[in-house]
């Protein structure tokens, strides 16, 4: 690798750059990788120093090349902060020329930029375009700096069970687990990959074979490994022997026992912010037969007065739900639907203990106490017998599948069309799920948004959402929550011209398609958008609470 230098546009002086004198001082230094997706150059470490014989302050920037191609020119900007949080904005223009920088490759810390004010401790940088050695040139359309990225989370954080997860990855140096961000990917080795089929440009570690290490599976497989071992070497003539290898068998056991239980702590917490929109959501759902909505004293509201709902079975309801036919969940563990427009039409299902359900056509699922998922198998397609485990905080149900996601922050989906959404299994932190048409949506503790499916008029592209609250996935369309109240779209939906695009103080959306959406307002009253209506809105002068 060559290195070149670094210089200012026509028009600057060579005096505002320089090298890091023997003698200087550092007065701040930032550790954490900052970047902007889809740029092919990431800053991994920055420091401001103090030189000892002159005024002023100075930083050094150390890059990264992220691309599959070598660099030869990078152009960047800068906007400085000082102690007192004051922005000064330092001029454009400043450039690394004449580099030939391969993939993986640093470079920036042989010069240091001189910078406008000694006060200066902070800074952005913008990087605005890379130029490579083929002279293909990359261009920053946005007017975003590159952004620190959160802290990736530790191997440690596996508890006991982190020696199985290196046996699972022996020849790989894995500092963290390996993160999926929808068209990137970070391995354990702290490096970013932009690719999430290529392997680590740095270690050549895969994402498939990193995420299936840590996961249950994968722990799993290492455990088995370990006692198959320990069968191998079992000398049958020697009864202390044998203790012994049982012993170790029961505190590996136990070991993954423990670190589950750990992950599953750990994520429930990540989940408690979000809490109060998933119980936000479940006083209003709409579906093909309309809305339904459940007020603070317990009244029952629906938009279609053909489906009767009968006293003695709809009482003491906690959450709504709206499908081809309205459901009800009831304080005492059972679910009461209605499919018509007298009380013959009114019955309990034969379940109990159901703490949650989700319902999509003819079909409903339900959430038991004890973690485990339950459907009512109609048509038979929609079972979740494939879905096994007892460790479910919540359930979602689309026309193309069934999604659980687990205490521990990972996520189980029983698909039965042609429109199977892989993907999910390298997903983490997962604290709601939502399934749509095509589509199953992951939110993220980070506010982040995961989605998986087929990409039917980019109901899939939420990389670029942040802040998320809560998620709505529905036909053709995938709607995210803000933390601020307001709605953000992707899919087969014009949101410029919907009302959706002025709602604010939003707790909870719910939608059954591109056509029909319903929100519920933090005051309890309800804003609806439906493309189709031709006169006030159904849910008008509803307030929940």
């Amino acid at each position: 690798m060559e290195y070149g230098s670094i210089k200012k546009e026509p028009g600057n002086t060579e005096e505002e750059f320089g090298t890091v004198s023997d003698d200087a001082s550092i007065v701040a230094m930032m550790s954490a990788v900052s970047w902007l997706e889809g740029s092919p150059v990431a800053l991994v470490a920055s420091a401001v120093f103090a030189p000892a014989k002159e005024a002023g302050v100075g930083v050094v920037l150390e890059f990264q090349n992220l691309s599959e191609k070598s660099i030869r020119h990078l152009y960047f900007s800068m906007t400085c902060v000082d102690v007192n949080g004051e922005k000064v904005r330092h001029d454009d223009g400043f450039a690394f020329l004449d580099l030939c920088v391969g993939t993986g490759e640093t470079f920036g810390l042989d010069n240091m930029v001189r910078l406008p004010e000694a006060g200066i401790r902070n800074f952005a940088i913008y990087a605005d375009k890379v130029v490579y050695t083929d002279g293909s040139v990359w261009e920053n359309e946005t007017d975003k700096p590159l952004a620190p990225l959160p802290e990736p989370v530790p191997v440690s954080s596996l508890g006991k069970s982190e020696s199985l997860y290196r046996q699972m990855v022996p020849e790989k140096e894995q500092r963290f687990l390996a993160e999926s961000h929808g068209s990137w990917w970070r391995c354990g080795c702290g490096q970013i990959n932009r690719d999430l089929f290529q392997p680590c440009i740095t270690c050549g570690a895969s994402l498939a074979e990193l995420v299936h290490a840590s996961s249950l599976e994968g722990l799993d497989q290492a455990q088995k490994k370990l006692q198959k071992k320990f069968e191998r070497k079992r000398n049958w003539g020697i009864v202390a022997g044998v203790a012994v290898c049982a012993a170790l068998v029961t505190i590996v056991l136990t070991s993954i026992a423990v670190s589950h239980q750990n992950q599953s702590e750990v994520n429930q917490a990540r989940r408690e912010p979000f809490l109060q929109y998933e119980n936000y959501s479940k006083l209003i759902s709409t579906g093909d037969v309309g809305t339904i909505a459940l007020c603070a004293d317990g009244t029952v509201l629906t938009t279609n007065k053909n489906y009767y709902l009968d006293p003695t079975l709809w009482k003491d309801i906690v959450q709504v739900s709206a499908g081809s036919y309205y459901a009800g969940l009831r304080s005492d563990g059972e679910v009461v639907v209605s499919k018509g427009p007298s009380k013959a039409y009114n019955f309990i299902l034969g379940w109990s203990h159901i703490v949650e359900i989700s319902t999509t056509g003819n079909s409903i699922v339900g959430l038991r106490s004890d973690g485990a998922i339950v459907d009512d198998a109609s048509p038979s397609f929609y079972s979740t017998k494939h879905i096994s485990g007892s460790d479910f905080v919540a359930v979602a149900h689309g026309n193309s599948c069934v999604v659980g996601l687990r205490a521990n922050g990972l996520v189980a989906v029983n698909a039965y069309t042609s429109n199977d959404p892989r993907g999910t299994s390298s997903w983490y932190s997962i604290v709601a799920v939502d399934a749509g048409n095509y589509q199953v949506v992951g939110l993220r503790s980070d506010g982040m948004v995961v989605a998986a499916g087929t990409n039917y008029q980019g109901i899939c592209d939420v990389s670029k959402w942040s802040d998320i609250v809560a998620v709505c996935a529905a036909k053709d369309v995938t709607f995210g929550l803000r933390s601020d109240g307001t709605v953000v779209s992707t899919g087969d939906f014009d949101m410029k011209n919907s009302d959706v695009i002025h709602w604010k103080k939003v707790v909870a959306i719910t939608a059954s398609g591109k056509d029909h959406v319903v929100g519920l307002c933090s005051d309890g009253t309800v804003v609806e958008y439906d493309s189709d209506a031709s006169g006030p809105s159904l849910t008008e002068g509803w307030k929940l609470f």
